[in-house]
């Protein structure tokens, strides 16, 4: 009898049978879950490596975890090979058991146990033990996740357009949810929750057992077994909630690395520091600290991400209590003029509020881009009176170039203290850059301007500072109509002493007014250095140092200062085509060498590997097996640097017309994704190898005219959005991404379903391959987007899609000739 059940044969839906999933509805939900955990645990995996690493390191970390997408598909390949069909039922559920339990273990070992082995050690050792290990237990569980998957689409080739389909609907619902979970639970509470969730795969395989797939034994074990892992982990995430000593969180460090560590970190880990935790926020932009210390009680400092600490003053609402503070360099432009409407970019704690109601400004806006503020203002209101709340001051929770791009007001100063971001983007392995100070963005700062406005733009950095200025000069340039040397004449560059510099971050100022400044106000400017014990290093007229004396003297242009500064920095302006305005290295920097050699080394360790044992027993079935397997990995590589050079970059350039960029990028992303899954939805229609090759052809040519259009148009298109309302700018970038992603979901699930005609077996390889190949896409993208700009990247994603279109003719070629199904009108 129970051999009998075991053949049963369902009609319809039900008629595809993997060991304990019986039917394609299972084997979809399970899809769709799988999915869906993963990509929400990437968005939270990557602000809780944010929180510790600088970005370079979080992205290398997220970036090596993610290979294992493509690694645990290749592994499954290999245990179908070794243990053979009979037994890949066990092999998925012991995969899918597995999976929330490497989940729960990323935060548990890595803040409890790794860490702080890792900064017990020393110099390199101690940076490549981190990263390594940061990397290698993260991708535990998308090795897992590679793993089932690749079975799943193997054994259910027929549907691979559902199944794809499910793929990316879960991704995109997993992506909403994971801006949830961490607005609402913070990074690892919510790794704790997806981890729980993660336990559904598993269990829908065991109930799934009941069928008579297996014995009631191994049924009974298998429902126990994934039981149990559920309640564990949900015990674990509810008492890691509730408990007033969590069970897992950011550890104290005995010693930790500046070129690895957040400062935050190295400042806590040192004694000598004194400084507490007094509060924190967890949410989809970042966690958030107020850290106060012992040695001063009149100030807090607010960390974002662990880095970029802004200051919070002590001050009970009486303003000329804090007349002290008209001394510091911020408040060197209320000493030239008077502005009245103040503009404070990136206001943090409030700080540039103080300085401008010390400097009788009577309108403020104050804009920044973290979502934590307002309750943290609110909750220390006692501490900072209420800065936010006072007369004449408005608060704003909105990017920075988003707000000034998007008002018509004008204002007389526009002021902003190292506001800089270079954290890894919220969403997947997006590099994300700061459009605050780039060509684009001066342009903007300075229409924004009232005719006796200017700008006061604090560094820390003295290239920051000389690259900023040369930004300037070009915008005043290109706007005004005037020559570099006369342009000269709308800007100061002042600085603190030198004695001071170690002492503090507020070390430049670049002052950039929309008319040249007065002499009144030139010698006003000199009194205000003095006053302040300021250097002067651009005064015109007054104080002109090397190399700004040269260009106001039109000895020199600002093309050859850039040139002559060529050798130390790179100090040409950025553009949003290529927003990296903190990176002042030359070509490429170390850091993404870094990455460029992790991806060479990603890409000669698994495809020549892989090729070599997959060639070996390709021999056997002869020269069309051969054949097979090269076309399989070209066109599945292509597919997966492809899709990667276009979406990575397309997230970059269209999040800033939006207000704020983790939604922003949150929407982008769902919108390319949901158009994906119904570009997949419409494929699975498709019943013979001629309507599969003729969709992956026809889509991969259309995403090639999509991906040049993008190209070509992309600063005309953000332009036009930042000329239109909020609904409508939403609303118009969804409808065109969608329209983005529907070709972008077929070339994949056609691929597999003519593969699947050819050599069915190779299935989970190339699942391996594009996932290999995506990592490398993203690593790509970064690279391109500093040498030559986000659009060019899209061009070569474009480029990777005609390859790709090309090797779908090879595959029907080869079918043709050697395969009997190809010669049928229909093959499902």
């Amino acid at each position: 009898m129970g051999e009998k059940k075991n053949n049963i044969n369902f009609k319809g839906l039900m008629s595809v049978r993997l060991d304990g999933i019986e039917g394609s509805i299972s084997a979809a939900v399970c899809v769709w879950a799988l999915s869906l955990t993963a990509l929400s645990f990437e968005v939270v995996l990557t602000r809780l490596f944010s929180v510790v690493f600088h970005y370079h390191f979080s992205f290398l970390s997220i970036s090596l975890s993610l290979c294992g997408l493509g690694i645990g598909g290749y592994m499954a390949h290999i245990a179908r090979r070794s243990r053979g069909d009979d037994k890949l039922g066990m092999s998925l559920w012991i995969a899918l058991t597995l999976y929330p339990v490497s989940l729960t273990f990323v935060p548990l070992g890595l803040f409890r146990l790794l860490l702080p082995i890792g900064a017990a050690m020393k110099g390199v050792v101690a940076v490549v033990f981190i990263v390594a290990v940061s990397g290698l237990a993260a991708m535990l569980p998308f090795l897992c996740v590679g793993f089932s998957l690749s079975i799943l689409f193997e054994r259910h080739h027929r549907i691979s357009g559902a199944l794809y389909a499910a793929d990316l609907f879960g991704a995109a619902l997993g992506c909403v949810l994971a801006v949830w979970m961490l607005n609402t639970l913070g990074g690892i509470n919510a790794t704790l929750l997806i981890s729980a969730c993660a336990a559904a795969p598993a269990m829908i395989v065991s109930l799934n057992h009941v069928a008579g797939l297996w014995s009631s034994a191994h049924t009974r074990f298998s429902i126990a077994a994934s039981a149990s892992v559920l309640i564990i982990v949900l015990l674990t995430f509810f008492y890691n909630r509730v408990a007033s000593s969590p069970l897992i969180d950011i550890p104290k460090l005995k010693r930790t690395h500046g070129i690895l560590i957040k400062p935050l970190w190295v400042e806590l880990a040192d004694p000598s520091q004194r400084q507490r935790i007094v509060w924190t926020k967890w949410d989809a932009f970042g966690r958030t600290d107020v850290v106060h210390g012992e040695t001063d009680k009149s100030v807090m400092h607010i960390y974002t991400d662990g880095h970029n600490p802004s200051l919070m003053l002590r001050f009970d609402g009486d303003i000329g209590k804090m007349a002290e503070w008209k001394r510091f360099i911020g408040f060197l432009p209320y000493m030239v003029r008077k502005p009245e409407r103040v503009l404070c970019l990136g206001s943090g704690g409030g700080l540039d509020v103080l300085l401008a109601l010390l400097g009788g400004a009577k309108f403020v806006d104050a804009v920044d881009v973290n979502t934590a503020l307002p309750e943290l203002m609110e909750r220390f209101e006692s501490f900072n009176g209420g800065i936010y709340k006072l007369s004449g001051v408005r608060f704003h929770v909105i990017d920075g170039r988003s707000f000034v791009g998007r008002r018509s007001r004008h204002y007389d100063l526009l002021f902003s203290a190292l506001t800089q971001t270079a954290a890894a983007g919220g969403l997947g392995v997006a590099l994300v850059e700061s459009y605050i100070h780039t060509l684009e963005a001066c342009r903007d700062y300075i229409e924004a301007l009232s005719d006796d406005g200017m700008i006061a733009m604090i560094l820390q950095e003295p290239m920051l500072a000389l690259r900023w200025w040369v930004t300037c000069i070009r915008a005043l340039s290109q706007m005004l109509g005037k020559g570099e040397s006369e342009c000269v004449t709308h800007t100061a560059v002042l600085s603190v002493k030198r004695a001071v510099m170690p002492m503090t971050p507020y070390r430049y100022i670049v002052l950039v007014s929309k008319r040249p400044f007065s002499k009144d106000e030139l010698l006003r400017l000199a009194d205000g250095a003095n006053q302040l014990s300021l250097e002067g290093l651009l005064i015109p007229g007054i104080i002109e140092v090397d190399p700004f004396d040269l260009i106001h003297s039109g000895r020199m242009s600002l093309k050859d200062i850039v040139e002559r500064f060529s050798s130390i920095a790179n100090i040409s302006p950025a553009t949003d085509e290529s927003p990296f305005f903190l990176d002042l290295s030359t070509g490429i920097p170390v850091t993404l060498w870094v990455l460029v050699g992790f991806s060479l080394a990603l890409f000669l360790f698994f495809i020549p590997c892989s090729l070599s044992v997959e060639l070996k027993a390709a021999r056997t079935g002869g020269r069309v097996a051969i054949a097979t397997l090269i076309a399989a990995s070209l066109y599945f590589g292509m597919l997966g640097i492809g899709y990667m050079l276009i979406e990575v970059a397309l997230l970059q350039r269209l999040s800033m017309p939006l207000a704020m960029p983790t939604q922003a990028l949150s929407l982008l992303l769902v919108s390319l994704l949901i158009g994906s899954s119904l570009g997949s939805a419409l494929s699975q229609r498709l019943s013979s190898y001629k309507s599969f090759a003729a969709c992956a052809s026809l889509s991969s040519l259309t995403i090639v005219v999509i991906a040049f259009l993008w190209s070509i148009g992309m600063g005309k298109c953000v332009e036009y959005l930042l000329s239109i309302n909020s609904m409508a700018r939403l609303a118009l970038l969804s409808f065109l991404l969608i329209i983005t992603g529907v070709p972008m979901g077929m070339p994949f699930p056609c691929g597999l379903r003519l593969l699947s005609l050819l050599r069915k077996e190779l299935v989970p390889y190339s699942w391996g391959v594009n996932g290999v190949m995506s990592v490398v896409g993203s690593l790509a993208t970064v690279m391109l987007g500093k040498l030559c700009g986000f659009s060019k990247a899209m061009f070569v994603g474009g480029l990777a899609y005609i390859l790709a279109g090309v090797l779908v003719l090879l595959f029907v070629r080869i079918g043709v000739a050697y395969s009997s199904c190809f010669a049928e009108p229909k093959c499902d």
